[in-house]
C-alpha cells in the first residue's frame, strides 16, 4: 500500500519538475523520530570538495499528523535545499526564488518557518507563547523556562521578534 508520505514525495517532485526547479532526484527521504522542533531537515556532506545534500529527514510527528498540504510544503522546502545552487543559500538567494515560484505557480505555502498546528503537539504538556508574535514552543516537562515564565521573569527572548513577553499555556 502506498502511504500519504510516498504520494506527497511523488507529487512534490512532479510539481518541481514541471516548473524546472532543480533538486537532487536520488536523495533519500526518510521519516525521523528524532525531531522535536523541526518538521524536516536536509543533511549535507562534503564530496569532492563540494557541499552536497545527501539525505532528507521528515518528522514522524508530521507524517503521523497526516495533513497533506503541510507535509508537501515541508518536503518541498527540504528538496529545494538539495538543489546544487541552494546548498549554501540557507533561506535566501535561489532557495527563496524557488520557494516563491512554487508558491505562486503551484499553490504551495513554503516559507523559512512553518506554523505548526496546535493539535499536532498532543504529547506536549506545556506551551510557551510569545505575546507579541504568538510563536509557540512546546515542552513535555515543567522546565526552568516554564517556571521562569510562570514567575514573570523576562529571561527568554523570542527568536522571531525579539520580545521578552511570554505566557505559559498548560494542557
Amino acid at each position: 500500500m502506498v502511504s500519504l508520505f510516498q504520494i506527497a514525495i511523488k507529487d512534490v517532485k512532479k510539481d518541481m519538475d514541471e516548473l524546472g526547479i532543480p533538486y537532487n532526484p536520488d536523495i533519500p527521504i526518510f521519516i525521523s523520530e528524532r525531531y522535536s522542533r523541526a518538521l524536516g531537515k536536509c543533511y549535507y556532506q562534503m564530496k569532492d570538495n563540494k557541499r552536497v545534500a545527501y539525505k532528507i529527514g521528515i518528522s514522524k510527528e508530521l507524517v503521523d499528523y497526516g495533513e497533506a498540504d503541510l507535509m508537501r510544503n515541508t518536503i518541498c522546502h527540504e528538496l529545494i535545499h538539495s538543489a546544487p545552487d541552494c546548498v549554501y543559500a540557507g533561506h535566501g538567494g535561489m532557495w527563496k526564488v524557488y520557494a516563491q515560484k512554487m508558491n505562486r505557480y503551484k499553490g504551495y505555502h513554503i516559507s523559512r518557518l512553518s506554523q505548526i498546528p496546535d493539535d499536532m503537539h498532543k504529547k506536549y504538556k506545556y506551551i510557551i507563547e510569545c505575546q507579541k508574535c504568538h510563536t509557540k514552543s512546546y515542552l513535555q516537562r515543567h522546565t526552568q523556562a516554564v517556571e521562569a515564565v510562570e514567575k514573570g521573569m523576562k529571561i527568554l527572548t523570542c527568536k522571531k521578534c525579539g520580545s521578552k513577553d511570554f505566557k505559559v499555556i498548560e494542557r
